[in-house]
């Protein structure tokens, strides 16, 4: 049986055939004057003609009419045909002109509606679609581990940062969005800098110009592969007769990358569970930006990976063999089997951070409140909106704090938390799950937006006179 798999991504949809990887093709559609262009043709007119040009056809999937009048009353689902279309003829043609069976492999935030729509695409460019699979899911199939794996991906618009549990099948659990760290975000940061660069060094602006833009904006990937290896990157724009250049060091792409890292990684906190280990695997796409990877060791007791290009389109494509092509309708697979054997291990992703285990850290002794230390024992210290005795009442704070919200408890010289709430307890901007340990120097949050708790460790014969026992 021959299989394949295009997996949606407007940074790059991938088709692959086997397990070979057939076409990528950036998601931007331009309205020339007597058709409409897509992928890389339109990818390099992105920045001559920002009018004409939709990069939000995959991330807005609907049917509703373009707005910008070169589109001729086209919708985001014609483009999106139209790209889905040029990808599958590509990739049929390399497959030696059939296909049996086909698996789309998705990001987790495409909704229902979004994915129905896009089964009518498949039918009418005669993909022999089987199944939707998510792409966290498939990268997930061929890790080879057991439990947390968390599947960072960089889209045009936004990160998607999923959480997927892996045993005997993996199962997706949860996915958190960063909104403001998408490629074109990044790209639009990384191109200010170079354009500040070039002023301050030369006085040419490079954004002045239509052409100078575009110019710049092909510049990027050739600049990101220099800084992913080196410390430093030259680049080059041609103006008229000239040729102007600037050397753009590693710190200062990294000083401008930061703020938009931080909400990538911030979503990835969001889905560790305190106190237990993890591994978090970077999208061949995030991998790949200078960086990016270097934020996630402030994870301890977390691996980092880094997956295969094409990792979860190829995986898909291997599951499709279980398949059968269905005429109506068409399954979203969010948990699948783990693969074995050689599918599975050349498609495994590639350790590139060892899990690093947290240095030891004495037990609180004591909970910091509004200035107030609170003593932990062997009997539980309630924390909660309520009142009573053997309490830490939670004032002027109720909105996201359950009356029984959560108790920390020490014994045994080690101490923990319990979450009993409705709204959620934070350890260290991680949410606990159940219960976990904690350390001196740790914050506990409670609620959204809630009210904040500090672990500190006193020595006994330096207890302050304030405390409670």
């Amino acid at each position: 049986m021959k299989t394949a798999a295009i997996e949606i991504n407007d940074a790059g949809v991938i088709g692959v055939c086997g397990e070979v990887t057939a076409a990528i093709s950036p998601g931007y559609a331009l309205f020339a004057a007597d058709r409409v262009l897509v992928g890389e043709a339109a990818r390099q007119a992105a920045r001559l003609e920002p009018r004409s040009i939709d990069s939000r056809f995959w991330h807005e999937l609907d049917e509703r009419p373009l707005s910008q009048p070169a589109a001729a009353g086209r919708s985001r689902a014609d483009l999106a045909y139209l790209q889905l279309k040029q990808v599958w003829d590509e990739l049929r043609q390399g497959a030696g002109g059939s296909v049996d069976v086909a698996a789309c492999a998705v990001p987790g935030t495409m909704r229902p509606a979004q994915l129905a729509l896009l089964l009518g695409i498949a039918r009418a460019c005669e993909v022999p679609l089987g199944g939707f699979i998510d792409s966290a899911v498939a990268a997930a199939s061929v890790w080879g581990g057991r439990g947390r794996f968390v599947y960072v991906d960089v889209q045009l618009h936004q990160a998607v940062v999923t959480a997927v549990e892996a045993g005997a099948e993996a199962r997706r659990e949860r996915i958190e969005v960063a909104s403001r760290a998408g490629l074109t975000a990044l790209q639009d940061a990384w191109m200010r800098l170079i354009s500040r660069v070039f002023v301050t060094r030369t006085r040419f602006d490079p954004l002045h110009q239509a052409a100078t833009e575009q110019a710049l904006f092909d510049a990027l990937p050739g600049m990101l592969e220099a800084l992913f290896e080196g410390r430093e990157a030259e680049v080059q724009i041609p103006f008229g007769a000239n040729q102007h250049k600037v050397v753009v060091s590693r710190e200062e792409f990294l000083l401008e990358s930061q703020p938009l890292y931080g909400h990538i990684v911030m979503a990835a906190h969001r889905l560790r569970r305190a106190g237990h280990p993890l591994s978090i695997a970077l999208s061949a796409r995030a991998a790949a930006l200078p960086g990016l990877a270097e934020r996630f060791a402030e994870f301890k007791d977390a691996e980092l990976l880094a997956c295969v290009p094409g990792c979860s389109a190829l995986a898909a494509a291997v599951h499709a063999g279980g398949w059968k092509a269905a005429p109506d309708s068409a399954t979203l697979f969010r948990a699948i089997p783990q693969l074995r054997g050689e599918s599975a291990a050349k498609l495994a992703p590639v350790k590139i951070q060892n899990a690093t285990p947290a240095s030891p850290r004495r037990a609180p002794t004591h909970v910091l409140y509004r200035g107030k230390a609170h003593a932990l024992g062997l009997q539980p210290l309630v924390a909660g909106v309520g009142a009573g005795e053997g309490r830490l009442q939670i004032a002027g704070a109720a909105a996201g704090i359950s009356p029984l919200h959560c108790s920390l408890l020490r014994r045994n010289g080690e101490a923990e938390v319990i979450d009993f709430s409705r709204y959620g307890t934070w350890l260290n901007d991680e949410k606990v799950q159940g219960r976990a340990p904690l350390h001196a120097g740790d914050r506990l949050r409670l609620g959204t937006p809630g009210a904040t708790l500090e672990l500190i460790a006193i020595d006994s014969d330096a207890a302050p006179a304030g405390a409670q026992a």
